[in-house]
């Protein structure tokens, strides 16, 4: 192992090599030095911002195979960054031969990265709180979902492929070099990857490689996040259920695993909250309708969720911790706004039977595919203001707004703490209200920030209840997490 240094970066090399080619990209910050792959990273910085460049060329430290192998694997990769497309994906500027190898050319992502190869960075993912390790690991499955719709099967995605910035809870997946199109097989023996992550099925040359096994990266991937690998109920953080949905998922055999990631998804929110299983029915309603609906038709399967969630009323059922997937109450919204059809206070049902044109199956089969959009609604970002003694005041008073009672007006909120507005990935804004003791979401969509922040009576803005609020903090994110129960009004 030999050592060299660029602009004041020592790393590590297998035979030395001259990197001056870097500096017509700018000058080099990092090095990222430990891959196996063949490849050595550099994060550049010039006038116009940061870049990550990928190159392979050079015997790097880690990797004892051909190198003009790791130039053309590298080559490879770049219809695989042209063709996925994500917001947790880092973005592809460029490519080009240089230097005798070949280099890519991404914007720079902040963040730690998971893999243990970094041990100071996977030492403060693994200390983070439970609600930022739920919010890495939905956006990795989303992430994957996405994967799969667009037709690739992950290889080689592993805990190193992953960055976490922890200031604005962004994640950047920043290595899908291995990606292959679907159909595919192992025609390796053993498949590039790391082993704490990888299926049966990518041991033995010639079986598929699919959206199953990845469904077992998947698996695999939420023990790395929640416990560092370790598979024992003992250490888990979470419920026992959502516990079983990654053994599950991570089963040896193929035959038990889900068969895709979405159902891996659903069975995994319906398992960290209990009282979301209507998600849960859906899905199994989806994959058998005639069993549980008596026939092919929306109608049917409407008087099923009616019953379902008045049952759920009556038994005091709460929804608490994650605010994303949204309470099935806003799907009558949602329908309204993909839709866009004329009969807005008719309900989910009335909307799509009128765009289908009363045709029953059609129907049901679009409340699927719009359900499952709806499942994978998320905000951009959030706007929150910490109430003032003058908001709570104005609250208090009910200058604007108060609820009936039999003993007499009350103020609409008791014990008001925080106002949030959130902008969801439709052009839509949602206003939240957290009090000391719960949290409670208005059910209307709002059309821009302003309408929610302001006075507005139809739907009422947050200024509406709690007069002029000066100071908002905008966050990015694409969850929020509250140990407090959520309601609708």
């Amino acid at each position: 192992m030999l050592y060299q240094e660029i602009d004041g970066i020592r790393f590590k090399m297998g035979r030395l090599f001259d990197f001056s080619f870097l500096k017509k990209y700018g000058k080099v910050f990092r090095v990222y030095d430990d891959q196996d792959s063949g490849n050595i990273c550099f994060g550049i910085e010039n006038a116009e911002g940061r870049l990550f460049v990928k190159f392979a060329g050079a015997q790097t430290a880690e990797y004892g195979g051909d190198v003009s192998e790791a130039v053309q694997r590298l080559k490879a990769t770049v219809p695989v960054y042209q063709s996925i497309s994500h917001r947790a994906l880092i973005r592809y500027r460029a490519s080009e031969e240089i230097a005798h190898g070949f280099a890519m050319i991404f914007d720079w992502a902040d963040g730690e990265c998971m893999g243990r190869m970094y041990e100071e960075s996977h030492k403060i993912i693994m200390n983070l709180p439970i609600e930022e390790k739920l919010h890495i690991y939905a956006e990795v499955t989303d992430f994957m979902i996405e994967v799969a719709k667009t037709g690739y099967v992950a290889v080689d995605f592993y805990d190193g492929s992953i960055l976490y910035d922890l200031p604005t809870k962004k994640v950047t997946v920043c290595d899908i070099d291995f990606f292959r199109k679907s159909p595919t097989v192992n025609d390796m023996g053993r498949m590039w990857g790391s082993s704490r992550f990888m299926s049966p099925e990518e041991y033995e040359r010639g079986a598929a490689i699919d959206e199953i096994t990845n469904v077992f990266t998947m698996g695999r991937m939420g023990f790395s996040i929640f416990t560092d690998s370790d598979f024992s109920l003992g250490r888990w953080p979470l419920s026992e259920a959502a516990f079983h949905v990654l053994e599950k998922a991570a089963s040896p055999k193929r035959c038990d695993r889900y068969t895709s990631i979405a159902e891996l998804k659903a069975e995994w929110l319906a398992a960290l909250n209990n009282e979301k299983g209507l998600y849960q029915m859906i899905w199994q309603i989806q994959k058998r309708p005639g069993m549980y609906l008596d026939s092919n038709t929306l109608t049917p399967l409407y008087h099923f969720i009616d019953g379902y969630r008045a049952a759920e009323r009556d038994l005091g059922v709460c929804w608490h911790g994650s605010l994303f997937p949204l309470d099935f109450y806003f799907m009558h919204n949602f329908v309204n706004f993909r839709l866009q059809t004329e009969c807005l206070c008719a309900g989910w049902r009335n909307n799509i039977l009128t765009f289908c044109h009363g045709d029953e199956e059609k129907a049901l089969n679009l409340f699927f595919e719009l359900y499952q959009e709806f499942m994978c609604l998320r905000m951009k970002r959030y706007w929150k203001a910490v109430l003032t003694k003058e908001n709570i005041a104005w609250n208090d008073k009910m200058k604007r707004c108060r609820t009936e009672t039999t003993h007499g007006p009350e103020p609409f909120y008791k014990n008001p703490v925080a106002v949030y507005i959130l902008e969801l990935t439709l052009p839509v804004y949602m206003r939240i209200v957290e009090t000391a003791k719960e949290v409670r979401f208005e059910s209307s969509f709002f059309r821009s920030v302003e309408e929610a922040k302001g006075d507005g009576h139809i739907p009422r803005g947050a200024e509406a209840y709690f007069g002029k609020i000066d100071t908002w903090e905008e966050y990015e994110a694409d969850n929020l997490y509250f140990d407090k129960d959520i309601y609708t009004h």
